[in-house]
């Protein structure tokens, strides 16, 4: 029998701190912005919103679509979804035994 024993250590963090944002129910959703916001809106940034996608955007910054500048440059945008995803097929999860030729 081999055996090894390794105390933890630490090591490399790859994951960024969550942004301090507003969250996605505070921010008015795309039906709010269609209605309040995009009159205002240049008509490139319009027709972007017009068009129907499978995905709802939260947009933290939407001053950005108007054509104000953001200070620091970041842009934060909550995704998710726009209607229910379709079942996850059972091949998705499966393994393929492996045959040695």
């Amino acid at each position: 029998m081999a055996v090894s024993f390794h105390g933890d250590e630490p090591g490399m963090s790859h994951q960024v701190k969550m942004p301090d944002v507003p969250k996605p129910d505070e921010l008015p959703d795309e039906k709010e912005i269609r209605e309040r916001v995009m009159p205002l809106m240049p008509e490139p940034v319009r027709r972007y919103y017009e068009r129907p996608r499978p995905v709802e955007l939260r947009v933290v910054e939407f001053s950005r679509y108007l054509g104000k500048a953001i200070e620091n440059g970041r842009f934060h945008v909550w995704i998710r979804a726009s209607g229910a995803l379709p079942p996850t097929p059972p091949s998705t999860n499966a393994c393929s035994p492996m045959r040695p030729t």
